[in-house]
């Protein structure tokens, strides 16, 4: 009764230290970002969210190395007079990135304070756009190549809970709508979010 009370304890013991273990490292990452797009395809300034979930394939003593899909949506519209026409298009974007990132980040484990990320992401953008005019309404929607290039600085709360802020340059193909090319995203994007690591 003894040996299997101390070999119950030493079991427990064992997954306690491993857990512990494993979560000073904290090998992954999950982040929730809100967005603001200075201009969205159409011209529209736009706004949404996104949510990434990263795994820290490298943790060295100055910076960790992470890699991460990244989903969510960013929608916009915007009204423009077209002299020609002599009347109005509305257009509503919509846009949801699948992006694969990979990050730096000066943040380590057990240093509070201020942290910084740089990184990029390559993949794709589905994309819902639709134009209407007194007459017509025209809509499309695509997959269409993309990616972006970002920074942010941060700052460490707890070995697991950090704020962040930065800015994105974001870019896709070019993007058609019923055969009728309406041109790229080469725009900015600036976010606010949390990073959670475990």
């Amino acid at each position: 009764m003894r040996k299997t009370a101390s070999f119950t304890v030493l079991a427990w013991a064992t997954l306690l230290l491993a857990h512990s273990s494993f979560a000073a490292e904290n090998k992954w990452v999950f982040r929730s970002n809100a967005l603001y797009v200075d201009e969205l395809i159409g011209e529209s300034e736009g706004y949404g969210g996104t949510a990434e979930f990263g795994y820290v394939f490298h943790q060295g003593q100055v910076a960790e190395h992470i890699i991460g899909f990244e989903t969510g949506a960013m929608m916009g519209d915007d009204e423009e007079y077209i002299p020609d026409l002599g009347f109005f298009v509305d257009s509503d974007t919509t846009l949801v990135p699948l992006l694969f990132n990979y990050t730096v980040s000066s943040e380590t484990n057990n240093q509070y304070g201020l942290f910084y990320e740089v990184g990029g992401g390559i993949g794709g953008f589905i994309t819902d756009l639709e134009f209407s005019s007194p007459f017509s309404t025209v809509s499309d929607s695509d997959i269409v190549f993309g990616g972006q290039f970002f920074g942010r600085v941060g700052y460490e709360l707890s070995d697991h809970l950090g704020l962040t802020g930065g800015v994105r340059l974001m870019f896709t193909d070019n993007v058609e709508v019923s055969g009728i090319d309406v041109g790229d995203l080469s725009t900015l994007a600036f976010d606010i979010g949390l990073k959670y690591a475990f």
